[in-house]
Parts: structure tokens; sequence; C-alpha cells
């Protein structure tokens, strides 16, 4: 194996060797199964835990418990409330009192209220009163991206965080963590964007359309542990980069918000791996030894006309 410790967001997060030739592809295969094991293991775990809370089945619940930590119900209930609130043609009003009587059950939320024109839902809950509002009511001039109110724009965190933050003018960064939909037993790697405005932290969630003060964010998306954050400055400055990461392996946009740091590693042996495939090739290494022969030889004609030059001058000053 090439890496020690596969948690990305303990910085510095991948700790690996310096893979050999011709091992990059099953270096990305072992890096990205686990991220894959650890999703499928969580998924599992959270749908044992929705079954189990519906049913109010204590055993299994203590088992899971005992497996994967406390159960918190409060992620998942509300992130598809808000999911389908945000979208074109919002929610019906029966799906959505069904919605919020489960999430009230948690005890997380107190109370929920809904608001139209603009769209808004406003959580009471024991940190204090908070609203999530569409994105594109807030910058109507982002209503013009048609997926932002429909399901086009589920599984896109990474990639849509990275394009809207580069765009956006005011001073923002990607921030990348794990959240706990249902508690520490399931967990995935997501990406959003945090932006100061009026004075106030808030977060942008391209995936739901949704707005909202960051503080109340972290706390619905139950969001522990490091998050890892990259400016949008030098997301822009990294551009060349990432896009080489993504078209060598798409799973590398993940690892470069996650840890930039590695990421850059990545890069690097890339370019180097790359280097070492051309000179394989014998045209390449043919057209290589004639450029540089060229230039070779362009420098002692060079070195010649300057040594005549100075020889020229000598004499004449003689």
């Amino acid at each position: 194996m090439f890496f020690e410790d596969l948690n990305f967001l303990n910085f510095p997060a991948i700790r690996f060797k310096r893979p050999k030739q011709g091992t990059l592809a099953s270096f990305y295969a072992e890096i990205f199964k686990k991220f894959k094991e650890d999703e499928d293991a969580g998924q599992v775990w959270e749908q044992r835990a929705y079954d189990a809370l519906i049913k109010d089945d204590k055993e299994e619940i203590a088992r899971l418990e005992k497996e994967g930590g406390k159960i918190i119900f409060i992620d998942e209930v509300i992130d598809i409330l808000i999911d389908k609130y945000m979208m074109n043609g919002g929610i019906s009003d029966e799906e959505a009192e069904s919605h919020k009587q489960t999430i009230l059950k948690g005890g997380y939320i107190k109370d929920i209220e809904f608001k139209h024109n603009p769209e808004q839902i406003v959580f009471k809950s024991k940190i204090g009163t908070f609203k999530a509002s569409k994105f594109s009511d807030v910058f109507p001039i982002f209503k013009q991206i048609e997926e932002l109110g429909t399901s086009e724009r589920h599984s896109k965190c990474h990639s849509a965080s990275i394009d809207l933050s580069t765009v956006i003018e005011d001073e923002n960064r990607v921030a990348t963590g794990y959240v706990y939909t249902f508690g520490e037993g399931s967990k995935f790697l997501h990406s959003w964007i945090e932006v100061k405005f009026d004075g106030r932290m808030f977060v942008i969630d391209t995936t739901r359309n949704l707005f909202m003060p960051r503080k109340f964010y972290y706390y619905i998306r139950n969001i522990r542990g490091p998050v890892y954050k990259i400016s949008s400055e030098t997301l822009i400055k990294d551009e060349a980069m990432r896009d080489e990461l993504s078209a060598e392996n798409e799973w590398l946009n993940k690892l470069y918000l996650s840890n930039r740091h590695q990421a850059i590693q990545v890069y690097k042996m890339i370019q180097k791996e790359k280097e070492r495939k051309k000179m394989q090739d014998p045209l390449y290494v043919a057209a290589k030894h004639f450029r540089e022969s060229m230039v070779k030889v362009q420098r002692q004609e060079e070195r010649k006309k300057q040594k005549a030059k100075t020889e020229d001058s000598q004499l004449h000053q003689g």
C-alpha cells in the first residue's frame, strides 16, 4: 500500500510512498476503494437506523449505536424537506406537513414555518431561529442556471461548488467535510461554499439551491470534525492543475478539495509519469535529441559570434 492514513480531513491526510513505474492506476484504485467502502457501509447503517427509528425498535437501535455510535435523527429528513422545497414547483402542503411532523419527533427542531415569495423555511431549534432560503432568490442572477431548481443539481457538490466559487465576487471559500446523516455510523464527504454576507457567514449549498447561516447549516447537517477550506483565489490559481487532475481521474476532485497538499503531490507524480512514458516513445526521444542538438548548435554559433565581436572590438581599441 502507498499510504498509511485515509482520513483525508485530518491534515496531512494521506501519507503515501511514491508509486513505482506504472502503478498510478492501482494507487487511485486503493484510495477510492476505501472511499467507496466507507460510503457503502454508511448507507447500510443509515437504512437500518431509519427503519429502526420508524418502527421504534429499541433493541435494533441499541445494536446500531453499539456498532456505529449514537443515532441522531436530524439530517436526512430535513435534507429531503429542504431539497423538495427549494425545487421548481416546491412541495405540496401535505408533504411539507408530513416531513415537519417527522422532524419534530427528533427533538432537534422545535417548530417549522413555511413562507412563500420568496421561498423560505423558518426553523426554530435548540440553538435559535434561522431561515433556509433559495440561493437563486437571494441572488436572482443565478435563476438563469435552470438546474438549480431541478434534480439535475444533485451529486455535483464538489465540481459545482468550485465552479460557483470562482465566479462569486464576494470573498468566499469551498468547504469540504463529513456530513453525518443519522449519526456517527453514516457519513459522506460533501462540499459547500462559505461566504461573508452583511457581516455574517453564510453557506451556499448548490445541491439544494440553499442559502442559510453557516452556524445552523452545520447544526442541521450534523457536521463534525475538521472541515477543509480552499479560497476562491486559490481555486482560480490552481485551475490548470485541477483540470488535469479531473481529466486523469474524476475522483481526484474529492482529493483536491479535502486535501490540496496531497493533490499537488499526486499532480507531480502524474507529470513525472507522463514524462516517463514519453521517454519510452522512440519518436519523442529522437525529436527531443534533435531539438537539444539544434539548441546546442545555435548556442555554439552565438558563442562564436560573440567571440568574433569581442576580438574585433579589441582590435579596434588596439
